[in-house]
This record gives structure tokens, C-alpha cells and sequence, in this order.
């Protein structure tokens, strides 16, 4: 039997998160001194600390790690580390493209552009949106998951027999935007062939809309520029805001180059 201090020492790890450990049921001591309330661990639970701290290290929480020691169950953590792995391919993504938007930026300035980039003159027109067929996926997500629910949006298509027919959209249907819980609808027009789902109209009416160039992580000049435009001449929003992707990364060799038009529906103050 080691004490909690000792313990502490073989693990590499505070005491006070021994105490914790114990608390929350992860790793109780092997006995507790009733008078004293001192913790004492026995040898074999060195490789239960081992482990629980190589979990930890893969990045699983506590609860996650709970389970997985309390049951010892090998489908639950092959099941967890799978996850866990998905995850990490998806932050490793996000620094790719990271790394690529810091790069763009740091070889605009040493190459004498401006600190910060010079909002970009747009055209606002006002335009009757004709009514399409789609079917669509629907859920409140971070951003950084977006890429998924086209996934899954093209998933069903494929499954159904269904051929999109034009260019995908995003619908924001949150009044306050909330990067890590925001209401997206996924939208694809479809074609009338193969059809083994009723697919729905998307009929937004009138929109004052702008064709928008460039990464979107700058697309926010466009949704200023379009709501600047709808206040000044006397309109008001209708609907939720929506892109169409004319261009994107699959047809861009650059983010630059992407394509979007910005739709806010609208009817006119009265």
C-alpha cells in the first residue's frame, strides 16, 4: 500500500486530482482510514492510474473514461477511440485551412498590402427567387460542422435516386448568430427524375441579393453590404438569409476564387 502522496509521485499527478478521481468515483482508493481520512492505494491500481491517464491523454473525458474502467469493456472503448480519432482528422483540417488563410495573409503584407483588407464595392439587386425544388437537412450545429451536413444532405439524394440540380445552399434560420450553436438548413435543388421522397418547395419570394468573391471567412462584407442596402431603400427582412455556392473549394484552386451569392428575403416597408 502507497499513500496518496506516493501515489501522486509514481502517476505524475496532483493530489488534489487523486481526490477528485475519488469524489467522482473514477479511481477510490484501495482504503480510507476511517479516523484519519487518509487514502492508501495498492499496486495494482497503478496501472488502473496508468491508464486513466493515457485515456486522457487521447483527449476522452472523465465520464467517457468512467465507463470504459468501470466495465473494462473493449467495443465501448474501441467504440470511443473511433470517435475520438474522427475528431482529431476534423481539428487537423481546421488548422490545415488555418495555416493556409495565416500563410495568404502573412504573404499580403510582406509583399506591401495593408494590415487590414479593404472592404470589397458590391452591386445590390433586388430579385424574384423562382421556386425550386430541394430536399434539405436541418440541425442547430457548430460551423465547424458544416462540412457534414452537406455530406449527409448528398447522402440522402444518393439513397433516394434523387440528382441535385443546381447549386447547394445553407439557410441561418438563428436571429443571433452563434458559431457554435447555429440553426443550418443544408439545401439541395433535385431534378424531377428518380424520386422516392417528396422533395419540398424552397420559394423565398423577394430577395435583395449580391454576388460575393472571396474566402468565406470575409463573407460578412456581403451580409453588411446587402443589410445596408435593405434599410436604405426602405425594405425590411422577410425570411432567413441564405448562400448559393456558384463556386467552392472542389472548383477553386484558391479560397479567393470562391463564389457565393448572399440572398436576405425582403418586402417593402409600409
Amino acid at each position: 500500500m502507497c499513500t496518496i502522496g506516493q501515489f501522486s509521485q509514481i502517476g505524475k499527478v496532483s493530489v488534489k486530482t487523486l481526490r477528485y478521481y475519488d469524489s467522482i468515483f473514477l479511481l477510490v482508493p484501495a482504503y480510507t482510514d476511517k479516523f484519519t481520512n487518509y487514502r492508501y492505494y495498492s499496486e495494482e491500481q497503478v496501472s488502473t492510474l496508468l491508464f486513466i491517464l493515457e485515456l486522457k491523454r487521447y483527449g476522452l473525458k472523465l465520464e467517457q473514461i468512467k465507463n470504459v474502467v468501470g466495465s473494462n469493456d473493449t467495443a465501448l472503448l474501441k467504440a470511443l477511440l473511433t470517435e475520438q480519432l474522427d475528431e482529431i482528422e476534423k481539428r487537423i483540417q481546421r488548422d490545415t485551412e488555418l495555416k493556409s488563410l495565416v500563410r495568404r495573409k502573412l504573404n499580403k503584407i510582406c509583399s506591401g498590402g495593408s494590415i487590414m483588407e479593404e472592404r470589397k464595392s458590391l452591386e445590390i439587386e433586388l430579385k424574384e427567387f423562382n421556386p425550386v425544388s430541394v430536399i434539405s437537412v436541418r440541425d442547430t450545429i457548430s460551423i465547424d460542422n458544416i462540412g457534414a451536413m452537406f455530406g449527409k444532405a448528398f447522402e440522402t439524394a444518393f439513397k433516394n435516386g434523387i440528382t441535385p440540380a443546381g447549386a447547394p445552399m445553407t439557410v441561418y434560420h438563428d436571429i443571433d448568430f452563434n458559431y457554435e450553436h447555429t440553426d443550418i438548413e443544408v439545401v439541395l435543388p433535385v431534378n424531377d427524375e428518380g424520386r422516392k421522397i417528396k422533395p419540398e418547395n424552397f420559394s423565398p419570394g423577394l430577395c435583395a441579393y449580391t454576388i460575393y468573391t472571396g474566402a468565406y471567412s470575409s463573407i460578412g462584407d456581403a451580409y453588411a453590404a446587402v443589410m445596408k442596402w435593405i434599410e436604405t431603400n426602405g425594405y425590411k427582412i422577410s425570411g432567413a438569409p441564405f448562400d448559393i455556392y456558384i463556386k467552392g473549394p472542389r472548383e477553386a484552386s484558391s479560397p479567393d476564387e470562391f463564389v457565393t451569392e448572399v440572398y436576405f428575403p425582403v418586402k417593402k416597408k409600409l
